[in-house]
C-alpha cells in the first residue's frame, strides 16, 4: 500500500482503519497545512514498522474526538513530528501491547496535549516545545536541554523527566486536579 494524504479534515469511518503503510500529513499543493483528524469513536491501527502518522515540516495536525490510534507491533513510534505542530484534543494514542517505543517522537516543533490520553512516551530530539495543558500523558522522558515544557490546566503526567536539563518555562492556571510527578537532576 501507498501513503495516505489528507485534505483539511479526515473522519475515520465506522469500523476503523488499518493502514498498510502510514498516513503522511503536511503542506499540500493547494497550500493546506492544517489537518484535523476526527477519530469519530473509531480506531486507526498502524501497519508499518515505521510511524503510523508522519507529520511533515510546517504542518499542523489536530487529533480530536473519542477513539484511538494504535501503533504496529514493532513500530518505531506512533507519530513522528518534524518541525511541525501536533495538538491532541481527544482520543487514546498508544503503541501495540508490548511495544515500549515512544508514542510521539518530535524531532523539532511543538506537541500540545489538551485532552485525550497519550499512553506512553513523548520524546523531543531537538529544540521544541511540549505543552501539557490537560489530558493524560504516561511519560515525558529526558528531553534535550533545548526543549521547553509549558504546563497549565489540569494535566495528569506519570513522569516528567527534567534530568537532562530541559526547563519548564511556564506554569500557569493550574487546576486542583492537576497531577505531575517530576524527576529532576540535582544542581551541583
Amino acid at each position: 500500500g501507498g501513503q495516505y494524504s489528507l485534505g483539511a479534515h479526515l473522519y475515520v469511518p465506522e469500523g476503523g482503519v488499518t493502514f498498510a503503510n502510514r498516513l503522511v500529513t503536511g503542506p499540500n499543493d493547494q497550500g493546506v497545512n492544517t489537518f484535523c483528524l476526527h477519530l469519530n469513536g473509531q480506531t486507526i491501527t498502524g501497519g508499518s514498522a515505521g510511524s503510523t502518522i508522519y507529520q511533515r515540516a510546517k504542518a499542523i495536525l489536530n487529533i480530536m474526538g473519542d477513539g484511538a490510534i494504535t501503533g504496529y507491533n514493532n513500530a518505531t513510534e506512533l507519530i513522528t513530528g518534524r518541525s511541525s505542530t501536533i495538538n491532541v484534543y481527544g482520543g487514546t494514542l498508544s503503541m501495540a501491547k508490548g511495544n515500549t517505543n515512544p508514542v510521539v517522537k518530535m524531532e523539532t516543533g511543538t506537541i500540545n496535549v489538551y485532552g485525550g490520553t497519550v499512553d506512553g512516551e513523548i520524546t523531543m530530539s531537538g529544540a521544541g516545545t511540549v505543552g501539557l495543558n490537560g489530558g493524560s500523558v504516561s511519560k515525558v522522558p529526558p528531553a534535550v536541554s533545548t526543549a521547553t515544557i509549558n504546563v497549565s490546566g489540569a494535566p495528569a503526567v506519570g513522569t516528567l523527566d527534567l534530568s537532562s536539563g530541559a526547563v519548564i518555562s511556564t506554569i500557569t492556571d493550574f487546576e486542583p486536579t492537576a497531577v505531575i510527578n517530576v524527576l529532576a537532576r540535582k544542581n551541583t
